[in-house]
C-alpha cells in the first residue's frame, strides 16, 4: 500500500476479513458475529499469506509450533 493508494489485491484481503465476521446461530435461526480466531482468521493467513503485521506474527508461532497452515 502506497500513501494513499490501496491495491486491488489489499481490498481483496480486507473485504474477506470482514466477511469471515458472518456466522450463523443455528439455535436462534440468525447472523451471528464471528469473533477473530486470534486478532485474524486462519482461514485468511491460509488464503493470502502473512499479509499483515499480526498474521505475521501468528505465522511465526505456527512455524516455531510445527502447525500446518
Amino acid at each position: 500500500m502506497v500513501s494513499g493508494f490501496v491495491d486491488r489485491r489489499t481490498i481483496e484481503q480486507l473485504l474477506m476479513h470482514e466477511l469471515l465476521h458472518l456466522g450463523w446461530n443455528p439455535d436462534k435461526g440468525e447472523i451471528a458475529m464471528v469473533d477473530h480466531d486470534f486478532s485474524g482468521f486462519l482461514s485468511e493467513l491460509r488464503e493470502y499469506g502473512p499479509w499483515h503485521g499480526k498474521l505475521q506474527a501468528m505465522a511465526v508461532v505456527m512455524k516455531q509450533l510445527k502447525l500446518p497452515l
